[in-house]
């Protein structure tokens, strides 16, 4: 319980931080008040201790006990003062303690507390710095692919959206901050992508990223052109801004409507669902090494597609032709659908653990 409420007034949990606030000013108030009646009975009465608490207790309480031993005119002046200054105190310890339960902030604290230890065991996962309507859209696509991620966000609405769904994780907070993100277990992540509203919180997000895991792939969005080159500099291994990709989206359905129906199957925006897979030369099986793509023989094995080589020069190769050797170090992205790409994973890939 004591980590649990250590880890709660973390102030990124600004709601429950302010019930607990509440919780121990009026434990504090409870507090002082009743050291005041316990001395007051002891010194003007000339009470024990037990008496004098028990005597306090009933007084605050308002409970009509009556009195434990006969009071003299300074006890019942005494008794009357402490009466009066405290009628509040014990209200408003309960009204605060009922609205903690009540109002579902108990409840509340809980579900954050273990969305918080599942965030902690993550690893390979994906950091998503933004919860807004591009954010959501990342967190669409990596569930249909079935990848680990937590999401960051500060906003209260977006954060209570996300606890409606059980099965995702997230953390509420400043995505700006090392903190969070070394809560959100970079140092253990393989990506993070900010899609945050603001170019300058997006650029804040990439530098802190790329100085805390050096090795994480860093995808960003940008708004405006002129800080495509700062994200880069700043350590974004990808720019991506949706308004180009929109724009040349909606030109291209004014004379090749077509064409942008069949990217949206390759997106798996369309009827058809089609997957990519791309493939490092050390992940497939020795006798499938070192050889020509006719030699490999991928499309009359699975069905699949080899549509691009990443050679290990980094030179990117556009459907390649038959004779392309496929050397070591390199990628291939392989096209198919989803019983083609599962032929290709059985017959051309090393079996996994």
């Amino acid at each position: 319980m004591t980590r649990l409420f250590k880890y709660s007034y973390s102030p990124r949990f600004k709601r429950i931080t302010d019930y607990l606030y509440q919780i121990r000013i009026a434990a504090y108030m409870i507090s002082i008040a009743v050291i005041i009646g316990v001395v007051g009975y002891v010194v003007l009465e000339d009470f024990s201790i037990g008496d004098a608490f028990f005597m306090t207790i009933i007084t605050l309480s308002t409970v009509g006990y009556g009195e434990v031993h006969p009071l003299s005119d300074s006890g019942r002046i005494f008794t009357s003062i402490l009466i009066i200054f405290n009628l509040g105190t014990f209200a408003y310890a309960a009204a605060t303690v009922s609205a903690f339960f009540v109002e579902g902030n108990f409840k509340l604290l809980l579900k954050d507390y273990k969305v918080f230890q599942k965030v902690k065991k993550l690893e390979n996962h994906v950091i998503i710095c933004g919860a807004g309507r591009h954010g959501r859209e990342v967190m669409i696509e990596l569930r249909r692919q079935s990848i680990p991620f937590v999401v960051l966000d500060k906003n209260d609405d977006r954060i209570d959206l996300l606890r409606e769904d059980d099965e995702l994780l997230y953390l509420d907070g400043d995505a700006t901050q090392d903190d969070l993100l070394k809560e959100a277990g970079i140092d253990k992540a393989t990506a993070l992508i900010s899609v945050l509203g603001e170019d300058t919180d997006n650029l804040f997000v990439v530098l802190s990223a790329r100085q805390l895991n050096p090795e994480l792939t860093i995808i960003s969005r940008a708004i405006n052109e002129q800080v495509e080159n700062k994200l880069r500099r700043a350590g974004a291994n990808y720019i991506v801004r949706p308004e180009r990709i929109g724009g040349f989206y909606m030109a291209t359905l004014v004379s090749k409507p077509d064409a942008v129906e069949f990217f949206n199957i390759l997106s798996n925006m369309g009827s058809v669902t089609i997957d990519f897979e791309e493939v490092s030369t050390d992940e497939l099986k020795p006798e499938y090494q070192g050889m020509t793509i006719k030699e490999m023989n991928i499309r009359g094995l699975t069905g699949a597609n080899v549509i691009g080589i990443h050679d290990d020069s980094g030179r990117y190769i556009i459907n390649p032709g038959p004779e392309t050797l496929v050397r070591q170090g390199g990628k291939l992205v392989i096209l198919g659908d989803g019983k083609q790409m599962n032929a290709f994973r059985r017959f051309m890939l090393k079996e996994t653990q």
